[in-house]
């Protein structure tokens, strides 16, 4: 069962500050809200704004959309059934697909 996008977000957000190894408090401190907001948006109980979505990756030093790459929460086997359904998908497309093999070819 899929996570609602702001507990995920939430989750992302939390990680990101602990590995800046800052608190809560300096968090909602650097983007001038207090402490509940930030407690609040780290369990999806509530959304930042964009004004203070960009200005929490700018003081995690991340890109906003890095916020948002939620695939850490995802097993082995699902990651897995993603990529082979995605591959499925391209396989329908010539140069897609020799390009994919290319990049395969190139991490393998």
């Amino acid at each position: 069962m899929e996570q609602d996008i702001k507990v995920l977000l939430g989750k992302k957000i939390k990680e990101y500050r602990k590995r800046k190894g800052l608190t809560q408090e300096q968090l909602a401190e650097a983007i001038d809200v207090d402490t509940v907001t930030v407690s609040k948006i780290e369990t999806g109980k509530n959304y930042p704004t964009s004004a203070n979505l960009i200005k929490i990756a700018n003081v995690l030093a991340v890109h906003p959309k890095d916020l948002y790459d939620f695939s850490y929460g995802k097993t082995k086997e699902e990651i897995m059934t993603e990529i082979f359904q995605k591959i499925q998908k391209i396989s329908e497309n010539d140069k897609k697909l020799y390009l994919l093999q290319n990049i395969v070819n190139a991490i393998e």
